[in-house]
């Protein structure tokens, strides 16, 4: 448990609130990402969102926004293996299960978001793959 200070905030609070105003703030300076067109379905293209880094032990989450016929994010490969498809994307909070790929620390994760070309969902914390 933390320890509480004179403000009655324990200090794992603090330090969760000071680690993810980190990743926000190294998410808006720009991760090692890129779009880039891949197919199209009726008036709607598709496009991937590319992220690579290396595993530090931690899953990712995403912010999926909802649109008005259903979700932004199509489906996610890790490594090339897709581990979330049509049925694990209806949610506006995606955990892409890192820990759960028997990586090693320091491997190479190269994650492929397949969304809508209309929306763009936001990685919440792109330090950790």
């Amino acid at each position: 448990m933390g320890r509480r200070g004179k403000s009655g905030i324990r200090s794992s609070h603090i330090l969760n609130l000071l680690v993810l105003g980190v990743l926000l703030l190294l998410s808006a300076c720009g991760a090692n990402r890129n779009s880039n067109p891949t197919f199209e379905t009726e008036d709607i293209q598709i496009i991937t969102m590319e992220l690579e880094g290396s595993f530090q032990g931690r899953d990712v989450f995403i912010q999926n926004p909802m649109m008005d016929d259903g979700f932004c994010i199509k489906y996610i490969e890790v490594n090339g293996l897709r581990v979330k498809d049509s049925g694990g994307v209806q949610q506006t909070a995606i955990q892409i299960g890192l820990t759960s790929l028997e990586l090693d620390t320091g491997e190479v994760v190269k994650i492929n978001i397949y969304h809508r070309s209309d929306c763009r969902p936001h990685v919440l914390n792109p330090v950790v793959h």
